[in-house]
């Protein structure tokens, strides 16, 4: 039985999960930036570059590279976690309540290798089947012809947010962002479907349970350890948002943000 287990911040790497820099930074756009929790937009292909430096440097040291968007195609294989993942990310609030049934059947039959292409990289409007442009939905009447029907994952380069190990057991950790909470959903789907970890012997010390309707509620509490929601671009919003009120007024809007309460879906 595998075993997977982390008592150390400091000790000797053994695996790591890393995403290598892809379509979904090709997203970025000096409009969607803010949007999507990035300060500007990035040269892919130098990213790319020295994203395969630091992997082979980990390689050349023993370390075990696993990357995301590999563990999500396996994943996608098997006919309950594709449905998991789909029904979590396809909701009436993201495609509009008259196109749920249809688009999800759409990427059921989609291959794998290009689905998780799609759920980390987005899809545009632009790209989807003629087929579904005909269904009577509202939302994509209303949408710009730039605009994304799937939204483009690009945080998931920050592999370490979403999921994080803690002794013989995961979290699956509530993003406060609505830009970042699918990325659970996949890490949830790696966790509780791939075959590398379908005879592991480990524990789930924290996890969410999302609703069809795309929200999320926490689910049960940590055994031993508690784990706080993402704050990483919270914090450099409320920095920007309150320089100038008062001290006790900006520690109260840090302090809601980062309280690591129920992540909103607007």
């Amino acid at each position: 039985m595998s075993q997977f287990r982390v008592d150390s911040e400091v000790g000797k790497l053994r695996k790591v999960l890393v995403h290598r820099p892809d379509l979904s930074l090709r997203r970025l756009t000096p409009t969607n930036r803010e949007e999507l929790l990035f300060d500007d937009v990035l040269w892919v292909r130098k990213a790319r570059g020295e994203h395969d430096k630091f992997t082979r440097h980990l390689e050349k040291r023993g370390v075990e590279v696993f990357y995301l968007d590999d563990l999500l195609t396996d994943v996608l294989k098997i006919s309950e976690a594709r449905v998991f993942v789909i029904d979590k990310t396809v909701t009436r609030l993201t495609v509009g309540a008259s196109l749920v049934r249809d688009f999800r059947a759409y990427l059921l039959e989609m291959d794998a290798r290009r689905l998780a292409t799609m759920l980390i990289g987005g899809l545009g409007r632009q790209e989807i089947d003629d087929s579904l442009l005909k269904k009577h939905s509202l939302t994509l009447v209303t949408m710009d012809h730039a605009d994304f029907v799937l939204p483009p994952l690009p945080n998931s380069i920050f592999t370490r947010d979403s999921s994080s190990w803690i002794f013989n057991g995961v979290t699956l950790n509530p993003m406060f962002y609505e830009a970042r909470q699918l990325e659970v959903v996949h890490a949830a789907a790696i966790y509780n479907w791939h075959p590398m970890f379908a005879d592991a012997d480990f524990e789930f010390w924290y996890r969410i349970r999302m609703s069809r309707d795309g929200s999320s509620r926490k689910t049960g509490a940590a055994r031993r350890s508690k784990a706080a929601t993402s704050c990483r671009s919270a914090t450099a919003r409320c920095l920007s948002a309150s320089a100038s009120a008062p001290p006790r007024r900006w520690w109260n809007d840090w302090r809601s943000r980062c309280s690591g309460t129920t992540p909103p879906i607007v």
